[in-house]
């Protein structure tokens, strides 16, 4: 089932920034295979109000619900946001325990409107956010970019950070962090793929990273408990072939929350990345605030690492003939003919009419860009053996 409502305004008590929302309606299919009914909602710009038939950017927040007060500074850069309703504040709820298969059957549906621009889609998360918008980046195509904002790259990782702290203490004092997060989020872990931790890392960023193919930014921090600097920026530099790392440092004065009153979160002072007028195949930046703390869940200064000159840039600029590797491709060609290929023996692919129209879209976008693109395809496309030239060249106009 997919149902996408009429747009109706939404008040955003900002007169400069009108909006209007759509909210989706839609069917996935958990790991186990069992259906599931979920809601979205589609932010959209006002250039959208004065002109329906224009295509705008779009940005899909991963894995946690975007406030629509959040999602303001991307309308006013006349992107649309979409991103998914909210399911709970249970840790089973929790889009590290509910796997990637709700957001990619909302990203499918997205990608699909009349108004969004293909070539223009970015996706990004914070935390399990975060993870999420790495993990759909290995198999959506093309994208502008992908930010992740203190992700968990590897889910082995976190099992043994839970193991190496099964009583729930740092040096001794109890850890809100581990208690309230990474000991329960590794129960269940184990509930839902075993104890079997090659499952775990299938299911992991760190697995796919050959796959992520559209210029990537990672964000952490060196104080972050949930996500040590050895389960975060280590692992995932550790699996990386090459990656431009940034060095950050909370600017001076930035209250600290072990600091603060109970109860009390200041706003986060944004820390801006340094300019730059391209973007590698990956950016690490880490913001030193020394080691992890008891009381510290991500940051232990109220900051956070604004990805928005990121976001302008990939946003801005045309696709890369490179997002199409051999190793993309092969995903591509899994999903077009319904063959699961992140983590054998579960369900992650969409339903088989949707996962088709998504591949077919994606290609036509990319081979539309450039001559350069489209000869990349044909010599990826004519090196497979015949087996694996599956797409139908009389439906989808490949050649």
């Amino acid at each position: 089932m997919r149902w996408v409502s009429a747009a109706v305004p939404v008040d955003t008590d900002d007169a400069t920034t009108p909006a209007a929302m759509v909210t989706a309606r839609f069917t996935w299919r958990d790991h186990r295979g069992d259906r599931h009914e979920s809601q979205g909602h589609i932010y959209l710009p006002e250039l959208l109000r004065d002109d329906p038939t224009a295509k705008v950017p779009l940005v899909y927040h991963a894995g946690y619900e975007l406030p629509l007060a959040a999602a303001l500074p991307h309308l006013a850069q006349g992107r649309a946001l979409a991103t998914p309703a909210s399911t709970g504040e249970a840790p089973e709820e929790n889009p590290l325990v509910r796997g990637p298969n709700l957001d990619l059957a909302l990203l499918h549906l997205v990608r699909d409107l009349p108004f969004v621009d293909d070539r223009r889609v970015l996706i990004t998360g914070p935390s399990a956010g975060g993870y999420m918008a790495l993990m759909l980046a290995t198999g959506a195509f093309p994208l502008a970019g992908v930010s992740a904002l203190a992700p968990l790259v590897s889910l082995p990782h976190l099992g043994e950070h839970a193991r190496a702290h099964a009583d729930g203490l740092l040096d001794g004092v109890p850890a809100p962090a581990l208690t309230e997060l990474v000991l329960p989020f590794e129960r269940l872990l184990a509930e839902e793929y075993g104890p079997d931790r090659l499952t775990w890392l299938r299911h992991s960023p760190v697995a796919h990273l050959s796959s992520i193919t559209a210029p990537a930014l990672a964000v952490f921090s060196t104080a972050d408990l949930i996500i040590p600097y050895a389960d975060g920026p280590r692992a995932l530099l550790d699996a990386l072939d090459a990656a431009e790392v940034v060095e950050l440092a909370p600017p001076p004065d930035v209250p600290l929350l072990d600091r603060v009153a109970e109860g009390v979160i200041p706003p986060a002072t944004p820390i801006s990345l340094p300019p730059r007028a391209d973007d590698p195949a990956w950016t690490v930046a880490i913001v030193d605030e020394g080691g992890p703390l008891p009381w510290v869940y991500h940051t232990r200064a109220s900051v956070v690492v604004d990805p928005e000159s990121f976001h302008r840039r990939r946003l801005a600029a045309p696709l890369g003939v490179e997002q199409l590797t051999a190793a993309k491709l092969d995903i591509l060609l899994s999903r077009y003919d319904g063959r699961e290929w992140l983590a054998d023996g579960y369900t992650h692919l969409d339903s088989p009419e949707v996962e088709r129209a998504d591949v077919l879209r994606g290609l036509r976008t990319y081979r539309a860009e450039s001559p350069e693109h489209e000869a990349r395809f044909q010599e990826l496309y004519g090196a497979l053996p015949p087996e694996r030239r599956t797409l139908d060249l009389d439906l989808d106009g490949v050649r």
